[in-house]
């Protein structure tokens, strides 16, 4: 146990929601269920920290006198508003809540979320050769090159390659523009309201707003989900966006970012610098370990649910 002393665990959530609704693989969620038994054995085997204790010791201004643990969520999902009154709590738990902006005041929805859905409830083949359809004929055609079929298998470790290629392809070869408009042209073709969509998917304002009221925390995501290394010239606008608008309906600046995809490939070079130029102390990733005392505050580590066994596991072997 004295090995794990002074580290922090944070586990990361998307959808929460029954699985069996869906017809097809594309959205791969947690159930109510699931989620209720792993923040039981979380809470049975480390201290689940507040989201301001966890920023104390992030920032080194507290050390932990045993394994600890913070739950954290991403995107804005309605789900997720559900999740904190129904499971949280009830249970005197309070977590962080990473948002996008773009549903919330365009009524558009995220690309990966249009493109999870569609997947989802559309046969593999058929949401295939629809997807190919639509592009754009300077992209008709588009393959993998080796080094992206790789980084594929990398990206996407619970997928089938196969899956795992065309999410790669979607997410970071195709432009998001030309993503955006393909998904939306295959909206339109199965008679889905992008703005309907986008009530029943994300969380609003007020829901934003009665997280905060309950003891939570709601931080930046991004405007609309890009890896920061892909958004170019308009990073500094869409950036802004999303720390405003949060900023407009929290009445605080957030300060705490969760990048995108996360791993060491979804950051910019200087994370540090990155997270200074829009007012960050803390950066979020997705690298799958530990939180140590030595830690960066702008490069934290962090794991998703699919990992919390195995790392329960360590513990226990630890002598937790």
């Amino acid at each position: 146990m004295l090995a794990m002393q002074g580290r922090l665990l944070l586990v990361n959530y998307h959808y929460v929601r029954d699985p069996k609704v869906y017809a097809y693989p594309g959205i791969h969620p947690l159930s109510p269920e699931q989620l209720r038994r792993q923040v039981g054995k979380l809470g049975s085997t480390l201290e689940l920290l507040t989201p301001g204790e966890a920023e104390a010791y992030l920032l080194g201004r507290r050390p932990l006198d045993r394994p600890s643990a913070l739950l954290t969520f991403d995107d804005g999902l309605v789900d997720h508003a559900w999740a904190a009154r129904e499971i949280l709590d009830p249970l005197h738990i309070k977590a962080v809540f990473f948002v996008c902006t773009r549903p919330l005041v365009e009524e558009r929805a995220l690309v990966v979320h249009k493109v999870h859905y569609l997947r989802a409830t559309t046969e593999p083949e058929q949401f295939r050769r629809e997807f190919l359809e639509l592009l754009p004929g300077e992209w008709q055609g588009s393959e993998l090159s080796s080094e992206q079929r790789e980084a594929a298998r990398r990206t996407y470790i619970y997928d089938r390659p196969e899956h795992g290629d065309l999410k790669y392809l979607i997410n970071f070869v195709l432009p998001e523009h030309v993503v955006d408009a393909v998904t939306t042209g295959m909206f339109e073709g199965h008679e889905i309201d992008e703005a309907e969509f986008c009530r029943r998917t994300y969380m609003d304002a007020n829901a934003l707003r009665a997280l905060e009221a309950s003891g939570h925390r709601v931080e930046a995501h991004t405007h609309d989900h890009r890896p920061v290394t892909t958004l170019g010239p308009d990073e500094s606008e869409l950036m802004t966006r999303n720390v405003d608008v949060l900023t407009q309906v929290l009445g605080r600046r957030p300060t705490w970012i969760s990048f995108p995809y996360g791993r060491d490939w979804a950051l910019q070079p200087d994370p540090a610098a990155f997270c200074r130029r829009y007012g960050f102390q803390i950066g979020i990733t997705l690298t799958g370990d530990w939180v140590r005392p030595e830690h960066r505050p702008y490069a934290v580590d962090r794991i998703n649910t699919n990992e919390v066994d195995m790392v329960l596991a360590q513990v226990a072997e630890a002598g937790g």
